[in-house]
């Protein structure tokens, strides 16, 4: 399957380049996680990602022409 991903900010600097829209191939099955693993994001990395413009869990499926949009994960500020 082929993903449309677009990484944000300091989330660029994991892919080769920092290059912040590309396509990958995923295997049939693989979720948001699994994307993110394979293109070299940490698991401890803190991140928010929405998919075809709603925001998802690590563990939603992708599908294959899927957009895939992950930001960085900033507490609010209180105050």
């Amino acid at each position: 399957m082929r993903v449309i991903v677009e990484l944000s900010a300091v989330l660029r600097s994991h892919v080769a380049g920092g290059e912040a829209r590309f396509e990958v191939d995923v295997a049939e099955g693989a979720t948001v996680g699994d994307l993110m693993a394979q293109v070299g994001v940490r698991k401890e990395e803190p991140w928010t990602a929405s998919l075809d413009g709603k925001i998802v869990a690590r563990t939603a499926p992708l599908v294959d022409g899927c957009h895939l949009v992950v930001y960085p994960f900033l507490p609010l500020e209180s105050g």
